[in-house]
């Protein structure tokens, strides 16, 4: 138990550090009467993200698990599978990072 509360901690800190921000310098580029279209991309965008990892761990799944059933004689294959995903998902996180912080200030770029 003490695993997973760690673990959403991380999760909630990395909302914390990455999407309020990024939302912030989104909405600041845009004049004020487009807010609402500027809101809804980030969360289509935002949802579109969700669906695109939920079939990235399917295809994940089924390329090295096939139709098997999660039982205990298949799982030396889900682990793998899960290793898989994970370390696809680091690294469209360390993309991530890298394309926010290209990103900049919006301040700073107009001086």
């Amino acid at each position: 138990m003490i695993i997973i509360i760690i673990g959403l901690g991380f999760l909630g800190l990395g909302f914390a550090n990455f999407s309020s921000p990024n939302t912030n310098a989104i909405m600041g580029t845009v004049e004020s009467r487009l807010y609402g279209v500027a809101s809804t991309t980030v969360t289509t965008m935002r949802v579109l993200g969700q669906m695109s990892g939920m079939g990235v761990v399917l295809l994940v799944l089924v390329l090295v698990m096939g139709s098997s059933t999660i039982n205990p004689q298949i799982y030396p294959e889900f682990i793998t599978s899960i290793r898989i995903a994970f370390l696809i998902f680091a690294l469209l996180s360390f993309l991530g990072v890298l394309a926010s912080l290209a990103g900049g200030n919006r301040d700073e770029n107009q001086s």
